[in-house]
């Protein structure tokens, strides 16, 4: 970063580094960002491995992961963690999926509105519906279609 220049009432010329505090400010703000997410999304992934019938505590997952067998645990190794781990890419995929719209559009505030994909999306599942409901089965996969 530059350091701007500048002259105070007494003529002398003084340095400003609110450039580079700016820079680290916004730095340290990111880091503590990526921090608090990181720990939500353990938070939330170790609850959603709690939500149900079978209930473990953390070291229990941790020693029927890595060192022991332990029925319950391979249950949820078994049926939850494919689903959660689905559901978080799932999630990872949309989150890039409407930067990359807002990043093409050049407009933050884009939307799949402004360009028609939700009236399509509506259009075709109406059309389904109304004109051949036989085929109600194909509904979610000529969403895509419409759009």
């Amino acid at each position: 970063m530059t350091e701007t220049v500048l002259e105070n009432t007494s003529g002398k010329a003084a340095k400003d580094p609110s450039g580079q505090a700016k820079a680290k400010s916004r730095t340290a703000k990111a880091a503590v960002s990526f921090v608090v997410m990181t720990v939500l999304l353990a938070a939330l992934f170790f609850g959603a491995v709690n939500i149900g019938s079978l209930k473990v505590s953390f070291l229990e997952l941790a020693k029927g992961l890595f060192t022991a067998y332990n029925e319950k645990v391979a249950t949820i190794y078994d049926l939850r963690f494919p689903r959660i781990v689905l559901s978080l890419l799932a999630g990872a995929a949309i989150a890039v999926s409407g930067v990359l719209f807002q990043a093409v559009l050049k407009n933050p505030l884009a939307d799949p509105g402004i360009i028609g994909i939700s009236s399509g999306a509506g259009f075709a599942a109406v059309m389904i519906t109304a004109f051949a409901p036989a085929f109600f089965f194909l509904y979610h996969c000529l969403h895509f279609w419409g759009a």
